[in-house]
């Protein structure tokens, strides 16, 4: 593996083979990027772990992640509707109940207004319709799940926190109920909790449609182990299966429609594509490898990641021959 390290310089690629004395002797400027393959990141692909990244600069300057919210750009008609209302100072409440009457059988109706009265800036508004939609209809695990992770992005720890707990106890068993918990736990500080459930969701039934997501439940306990400094042993955990890999970056993609499947798609900084997307989209991207098939989440990592901007996509496939981009 020591000659696959890779050296970008000036928009360049050059092998860079660790065993040339000369290679070794190259100084490594600041805008200079190394590429260097996991295995030599935990120590040449044998031995010991690596204790630092190869090449390490202090001086180099690292990524930039920019979080930057879609802008408003409201398409239905009564998230429409309701927008002039409120850019005009009117009774958008009464409205928003005359709506609901017509669109209230819809939990997409209940998430297009949080995001607006996001937008304008109401918050608690935001979050008197999330706890709407967990009414909407109580024996759904599916519509309490949207309206808790709609409570959490809104800062409502702890409804949410018991709306996802009621969730699990409707669904004992199942992989994303108990995800959810954990992160839930987490979030409160019950970090033993957390693991235990994360370690639960692993070893939960996987069925064809949902494969894979238990590698992204275990990255998640692998670093939620290392930041809480917990053994596995004593939580339960085969220790076999508990192996931190550090990263500079990592992305989960996460959403709250069942019966679909999203990719995730990142375009770093130097527009390299890995692997190559082929067909009549050319676009360069590197992609998440579609981790879980279906019913997410999807999980993107970088061990040394590049310095710049990253950009992150959803792909969306109704079915599995026409893809779509949201």
């Amino acid at each position: 593996a020591l000659n696959r390290v890779k050296l970008y310089r000036t928009g360049r690629v050059y092998s860079y083979d660790l065993r040339n004395e000369a290679h070794r002797r190259i100084p490594i400027a600041a805008n200079d990027i190394i590429d260097v393959p996991q295995l030599n990141w935990l120590g040449n692909g044998g031995g010991h772990p690596g204790r630092k990244p190869p090449f390490a600069n202090p001086a180099r300057p690292g990524p930039t992640i920019h979080i930057k919210r879609p802008e408003w750009n409201p398409e239905r008609p009564y998230v429409r509707v309701l927008d002039a209302v409120m850019a005009e100072g009117g009774d958008w409440q009464s409205l928003y109940r005359i709506q609901r009457d017509v669109h209230g059988w819809r939990a997409d109706f209940y998430l297009d207004c949080i995001e607006l009265l996001v937008h304008r800036g109401l918050p608690e508004a935001a979050r008197r319709v999330a706890r709407e939609l967990a009414e909407l209809d109580p024996q759904s695990a599916e519509l309490l799940r949207r309206a808790a992770r709609a409570l959490r992005r809104l800062g409502a720890h702890e409804e949410s926190t018991a709306l996802f707990a009621r969730i699990l106890a409707m669904t004992p068993g199942d992989q994303v109920a108990l995800h959810d918990a954990a992160m839930a736990a987490m979030h409160n500080g019950q970090q033993e909790r957390a693991a235990r459930l994360l370690w639960q969701a692993v070893l939960a039934g996987d069925d064809s449609y949902r494969r894979g997501r238990p590698l992204v439940y275990l990255e998640e306990l692998n670093a939620l182990l290392v930041r809480a400094n917990l053994q596995p042993g004593p939580l339960g955990i085969d220790p076999r299966f508990i192996r931190h890999v550090p990263l500079d970056l990592r992305v989960v993609l996460e959403w709250d429609a069942e019966q679909c499947n999203v990719d995730l798609h990142v375009r770093n900084p130097l527009d390299i594509p890995f692997p190559p997307v082929h067909g009549p989209d050319v676009e360069r991207h590197f992609r998440s490898g579609n981790v879980s098939r279906g019913y997410g989440p999807e999980s993107y990592g970088a061990t040394q990641a590049y310095p710049g901007t990253y950009t992150f996509e959803a792909r969306f496939y109704g079915d599995w021959n026409e893809p779509g981009r949201s």
